[in-house]
């Protein structure tokens, strides 16, 4: 069982995500400017997994919303576009030594 956190963490950390989502909602990113850093440094076991779990359906909902305004062919060139940046890392991050 995860040990109990004090009030005052907890409010921060519930915060950090109000601030974030007001933020991620109102100009589309946003969320993990704010939220990451201070949940690395109160609650460091959630990030990335605690934070995604948040933050997938909150984009989900915002694309939903806004799906009349979505540039298709702009999300297929990024789209393309981050499968090979991730390709190059990792090819890269494979080679370099620990």
């Amino acid at each position: 069982m995860p040990a109990a956190r004090p009030a005052r963490v907890i409010i921060v950390a519930l915060l950090a995500v109000m601030l974030g989502g007001v933020i991620q909602g109102s100009i589309g990113f946003g969320f993990a400017l704010v939220a990451v850093p201070t949940f690395t440094l109160l609650v460091p076991e959630v990030v990335p997994s605690g934070l995604l779990l948040i933050a997938v359906p909150m984009t989900i909902t915002m694309a939903v919303r806004e799906h009349g305004s979505i540039d298709f062919s702009g999300l297929f060139y990024s789209t393309v576009g981050r499968i090979v940046g991730t390709v190059a890392g990792l090819a890269l991050l494979a080679m370099v030594e620990a």
